[in-house]
């Protein structure tokens, strides 16, 4: 039995988020990438390029605290 496949080879990764795109790639077809020239590419570095590979989403909202929150009782 021969078992052929049709895979779409032509990946364009323009950003960090695209790389979702590649795991797919790497964990089904034992794919090698290189990290490095990616990281060249995306003008980032290479850690970054395998953070966001292992599902790395980055947050959009901040919870960051104000040194005026512990005063906003006594101001109010």
């Amino acid at each position: 039995m021969i078992i052929q496949t049709n895979t779409i080879t032509n990946i364009e990764i323009n950003t960090l988020q695209d790389l979702r795109k590649l795991k797919f790639f790497i964990d089904n077809n034992k794919l090698k990438i290189n990290k490095a020239q990616i990281a060249r590419n995306l003008n980032v570095d290479s850690w970054t390029v395998s953070k966001y590979l292992n599902g790395y989403e980055k947050t959009k909202f901040r919870n960051k605290s104000y040194s005026m929150d512990d005063y906003y009782e006594i101001i109010k």
